[in-house]
């Protein structure tokens, strides 16, 4: 096959090590007591564009949360309504990824528990 070359072909794959160095972002999310509809974000700073996903700590990953997000938000104790509700008590990520997709500039973990019953989820502890 004359003319044709693989020799030069590169793919890429998640971000380069400039945009891991680049990234200014910190997410402070607590441990939390929640009725499942919203969580609470304690602390969000970042210098670059990206999208905020609050997802299921497991393999499965169900998203509760995606919004866009840009350069320069900042924000302190702020409630953020879920687009889909964490139906029981358990652990979710929250990552700032990047607008092209990659891997997360930021993720921390909250374990949230749950206080009453969402589509069918059991309370914690006893009701009143």
């Amino acid at each position: 096959m004359a003319g044709i070359s693989t020799a030069g072909i590169v793919g890429f794959s998640g971000r380069t090590l400039a945009e891991e160095d680049d990234a200014n972002v910190t997410i402070e999310v607590p441990d939390q007591q929640s009725d499942g509809e919203t969580i609470l974000i304690e602390s969000f700073e970042t210098d670059t564009d990206g999208y905020l996903e609050i997802f299921q700590d497991t393999d499965e990953r169900p998203v509760y949360k995606r919004m866009q997000i840009e350069a320069g938000t900042e924000f302190t104790n702020r409630e953020l309504e879920l687009d889909d509700p964490i139906p029981e008590s358990k652990s979710v990520r929250i990552s700032l990824y990047p607008v092209g997709g990659g891997r997360s500039y930021k993720t921390t973990t909250s374990q949230v528990s749950i206080s009453e019953t969402v589509d069918g989820a059991e309370p914690v502890g006893t009701p009143y």
